[in-house]
């Protein structure tokens, strides 16, 4: 098999949540990937919690040094074929609208990244850009997912109301996030599964929708 696709992890101190990370990743339908996982000086049982998946996964451990660097040092040691750039990471992303159009916006310094934008700063720009363009933000999250059930560690992500809406998107069942849910802190505690973790975790239940979790 040919790798065309490699997909870098860097870890830090992960070890609550990169199995079920590594378990998604593995769960694509697309086969022609490699898993490359820098460990970044991890000081807990994140190396253990890999050690099942075997040659499953390509693990690196560097002394710490940042995200940043060890995000460098996982692209500089996989080996995809870059010849298939263009039609695996530039190509419009399937399933949603007007992809071509998408563009993300982040903070550099010094050439490097430099973190994610507070909350105030991402509705001053949204509103700044209205005219224009629609921002919409979101950030990765570690969780605890708790329905009749014991809590199982999941990675989600916490976004804003226009979030599906902006990516034209539309949900399998339920509904999804609207600006609506930004309009009062915390009267809309909602979560969105995906449809390949509802099917996992859940084996596609229907009356999971609506249910209360913790």
């Amino acid at each position: 098999m040919s790798v065309i696709l490699s997909v870098v992890i860097p870890v830090y101190n992960g070890a609550d949540f990169i199995a079920d990370t590594v378990r998604a990743a593995l769960a694509q339908t697309f086969r022609d990937f490699e898993i490359v996982i820098v460990n970044d000086g991890s000081r807990d049982a994140t190396l253990e919690r890999l050690a099942p998946f075997g040659d499953a996964v390509r693990v690196i451990s560097i002394p710490n040094g940042g995200v940043s660097n060890a995000r460098n040092i996982g692209i500089g040691a996989s080996t995809a074929l870059f010849s298939a750039v263009d039609t695996f990471l530039l190509a419009p992303v399937r399933g949603v609208g007007n992809a071509d159009q998408l563009v993300e916006l982040g903070r550099v310094r010094r050439g490097n990244r430099a973190g994610s934008f507070s909350y105030p700063g991402f509705a001053d720009t949204a509103l700044r850009a209205k005219d224009f363009a629609t921002l919409f933000g979101y950030a990765m999250e570690p969780l605890n997912v708790s329905i009749s059930a014991e809590p199982q560690r999941a990675l989600g992500m916490v976004v804003s109301g226009n979030y599906f809406e902006t990516l034209g998107v539309q949900a399998w069942r339920g509904r999804l996030f609207t600006p609506a849910d930004d309009l009062t802190p915390g009267a809309h505690p909602l979560a969105v599964l995906s449809y390949g973790y509802w099917q996992r975790r859940f084996g596609g239940d229907p009356a999971i929708i609506g249910a209360k979790q913790s």
